[in-house]
This record gives C-alpha cells, structure tokens and sequence, in this order.
C-alpha cells in the first residue's frame, strides 16, 4: 500500500491466523493520528509496523499514553518495527509500554560505495548468536550495521517487556 508521507497513521490490515490477530501500521504517528484502538485490543496481538514513516514529538507522547492504555490482560508483541520507529524505542524511556519487539529494521551501510538499506533484525536470532545480518551489496563490498552494541542492548531490553510470553 502506498500512503503519502505525511498520512496519518492507519492500520491497513488486520486478520486473524492461529488466535493471533495481526494488524499492519502505517503511516505517521503525529498529533492526528488516531491510537484508540490499541485500547480495545484482546487476546494475543502482533503489530507489524515495517511501513511506520515517521513519529513527531506530538505523536511519541500520544504513543506512550496509548500503549499505558492498554489492556492488561491483551498480550502484544511488535515485529518489523521501521528504523524511524526502532530509533524512538532506543532513545524514548517506556515507548512500547508492555509491547514485547520481536523484530526491527535497522540501517546497513557499505563502507566500500556507501550504499545503505534497511535490513531486518529477528531478536531471537540474535541473542543466540550475537551476529548481526549482513547483506551482499551490488559493488561486491557487503552491507553492514555500524557501531551495533549500544543500539542492541538497548533493543534487546526492549524486547523483554513487562508481561510474561504466553504458553
């Protein structure tokens, strides 16, 4: 789905697969954007936020108060989270409330022809092996996150959240 870059945030889908309900977020989280639904979320919920574009200073503070919001009992976690979503839950104490992250995109430079693209971190994975994806670039040179380790042990904590992984 393609939105302007300044679209309000939308949930452009939502369908239901193994009890889970997973809902796809896009757009913008400003002072317009309407957040009431994380309210009325229940059960087991997965955000995928891959085509969240931008959060304003107006739209954190929003966020926060809606994720505080939500029910206690509705167990949320979070994949795909874009970089301009990822870098507020590095540098926003309490962004994602109880959301547990599962998964984010974060920025990967070549060092060769400085190319960049975003590549898709699964926190699972990387706790096992402490190695960040890499990709081939188009030069032969490879596509690299710099400077990981603040960055990861903050996600990392992130991804904890406070409610317990249903099973």
């Amino acid at each position: 789905m393609s939105l302007s870059p300044r679209t309000a945030l939308q949930v452009t889908s939502s369908i239901t697969v193994d009890g889970r309900t997973q809902l796809a977020l896009a757009g913008v989280i400003d002072e317009t954007c309407d957040l009431g639904f994380l309210r009325t979320l229940v059960g087991q919920v997965v955000l995928q936020a891959r085509e969240v574009r931008r959060l304003t200073s107006f739209g954190v503070r929003r966020w926060r108060d809606a994720v505080r919001a939500m029910p206690p009992t509705c167990l949320v976690e979070m994949t795909e989270a874009s970089p301009a979503f990822a870098d507020h839950i590095r540098l926003v104490a309490g962004f994602l409330g109880p959301i547990r992250l599962r998964s984010f995109f974060a920025v990967a430079t070549c060092e060769r022809c400085e190319a960049s693209t975003s590549l898709l971190v699964d926190l699972e994975r990387y706790r096992e092996s402490k190695r960040l994806p890499t990709k081939a670039c188009t030069c032969g040179g490879a596509l690299e996150c710099a400077d990981p380790q603040p960055y990861f042990d903050i996600l990392l904590r992130a991804a904890g959240a406070n409610r317990p992984t249903p099973g």
